[in-house]
């Protein structure tokens, strides 16, 4: 047999405590680390690293995001704004030969009928949303925002299907949710629709978005996805297929054209966003409503026969 000193049993016994003490010194370190979110915070900072360093700094001439910004509110008033200045805004959008206009704002609600005083000392009656619904069916291209709450149970909405994508994805990579949709008067004036909600991360930065969901039976995509494709389709003809799960989804047009767009295991696209950088041109509301107001005033002296 082996034969061990004292001396050397005595070190092999430390040795060993030594080891066990560290595993579990190790152990409890790593779950703090996870117990205070510290994991999480560290994959962050490292994502905008590799973001801010590997990113290709690329501007499109082709995306103008019109803000609602403290210009706007200033000059407009505070929000939220008559939807018939919404409609002026529209009309102002179409004029300028947009090509497609999306609109990231909720309309779930009937705005209240307004009563306006006329210069001929008269009352006008004001359906905002019935002027609204009409500038959205003259424009012809706009995608109207609705709320997908993955929080609350999937309920079907009959009168959205006609927005649901032709699509097999997996469950994964497009969770069930609640939708809230836009009025009728709206939905029966759009010809695309796409979700809007965003989860940032608990330091507030949204990083990832949600790139579909699912209700009911259907598949809906996000907003900004739902333009893209739209985009796409005047290059490549409509879009006939989209299928994939939690890694990727493969979008198929007409002219046999695909498009692999890869996902993280919860079916979110990476927005690979750096702060700081002008991706895009912007203006600010408020000038488009320099445009819609003096034709606003317009309208009503023509109502009252007024020249000025």
């Amino acid at each position: 047999g082996i034969h061990m000193s004292a001396a050397e049993r005595n070190a092999k016994t430390s040795r060993t405590l030594a080891g066990f003490v560290v595993g579990v010194i190790t152990a409890l370190v790593v779950a703090a680390f996870v117990g205070v979110g510290l994991d999480q915070r560290a994959e962050w900072v490292s994502l905008d690293w590799r973001t801010r360093t590997f990113t290709l700094p690329y501007r499109s001439v082709d995306i103008l995001h019109v803000d609602i910004d403290d210009n706007a509110l200033a000059s407009m008033g505070r929000w939220p704004w008559p939807r018939e200045t919404l409609a002026g805004v529209i009309d102002v959008l179409g004029e300028c030969d947009a090509e497609a206009i999306g609109m990231d704002i909720l309309l779930p609600d009937a705005q209240p009928i307004r009563l306006e005083a006329e210069l001929t000392g008269g009352v006008r009656r004001i359906d905002d949303d019935a002027i609204l619904a009409r500038a959205i069916a003259r424009a012809g291209n706009v995608t109207l925002a609705f709320a997908l709450d993955f929080s609350q149970p999937d309920v079907g909405v009959m009168d959205m299907l006609t927005f649901s994508l032709p699509a097999e994805i997996d469950p994964a990579a497009a969770p069930a949710g609640r939708i809230t949709p836009p009025l009728p008067i709206f939905a029966s004036a759009i010809g695309r629709a796409g979700l809007a909600t965003h989860a940032p991360d608990a330091d507030g930065v949204t990083r990832r978005v949600q790139l579909m969901g699912h209700a009911g039976e259907s598949i809906f995509g996000q907003l900004g996805f739902m333009l893209a494709v739209e985009s796409l389709e005047k290059t490549h003809g409509p879009m006939g297929y989209m299928y994939g799960h939690a890694g990727y989804v493969t979008l198929t047009f007409h002219d046999s054209y695909e498009l692999v767009i890869p996902l993280d295991g919860e079916g979110r696209m990476l927005v690979n966003y750096v702060r700081g950088l002008d991706y895009s041109d912007h203006i600010s509301a408020g000038d488009v409503g320099d445009v819609v107001r003096p034709r606003l005033a317009a309208q009503a002296c023509r109502r009252a026969k007024l020249a000025l």
